[in-house]
């Protein structure tokens, strides 16, 4: 009683063939409920249902290939997206570089022992540039003052000499005023 008897046996989804074989070939002859219009008119149904599966199967398939299409399109965009952001960022750190150096290497915070750890750079040659100009100024200001110092220590002796010491004062400042401003 396990096993099913043939006329009970299940029919699978695909065929035409109603569920219970007896039970319709029986009723056909009365015109019952499995009589030949309503298994035809079933039959149409089956078939009517397995064209929709077929469509929809169809369009199924269609949508998985646009998909993979659309896809592999999205990809190459992305990676053309991101090439040309890495070659922007490339050309903005060539220009940086350029622009302030390299750095030797990292120290962490608050280290000391290297006052500039950075090498090469437009900036930083300008800056060793203009601190090598402020030295020389310096340097000849120093030299302009202490010519103007000693010409000052020998006028003023002179001058307490012949006791015109005041205008000569006006002078002194003004001198050193044109000094300060080379």
């Amino acid at each position: 009683s396990a096993v099913p008897e043939p006329s009970e046996a299940l029919v699978p989804p695909t065929s035409p063939t109603p569920v219970n074989a007896a039970v319709g070939y029986a009723a056909d002859e009365d015109g019952g409920p499995g009589s030949s219009s309503e298994v035809a008119k079933l039959n149409v149904e089956i078939q009517a249902l397995r064209q929709e599966l077929h469509g929809t199967r169809r369009n199924l398939n269609m949508a998985n290939r646009e998909r993979v299409v659309t896809r592999k399109a999205l990809c190459s965009l992305l990676i053309q997206v991101s090439k040309a952001e890495h070659a922007d960022e490339h050309e903005r750190l060539t220009e940086e570089r350029y622009q302030l150096g390299t750095c030797k290497y990292m120290m962490p915070a608050g280290a000391t022992g290297v006052k500039d750890p950075w090498v090469g750079g437009y900036i930083a040659e300008e800056v060793q540039n203009t601190l090598g100009r402020v030295r020389a100024e310096r340097s000849d200001i120093a030299k302009d003052r202490k010519k103007v110092s000693g010409k000052k220590t020998s006028a003023a002796a002179g001058d307490e000499a012949a006791g015109s010491g005041r205008d000569n004062d006006a002078d002194d400042m003004a001198e050193s005023r044109e000094v300060r401003n080379i």
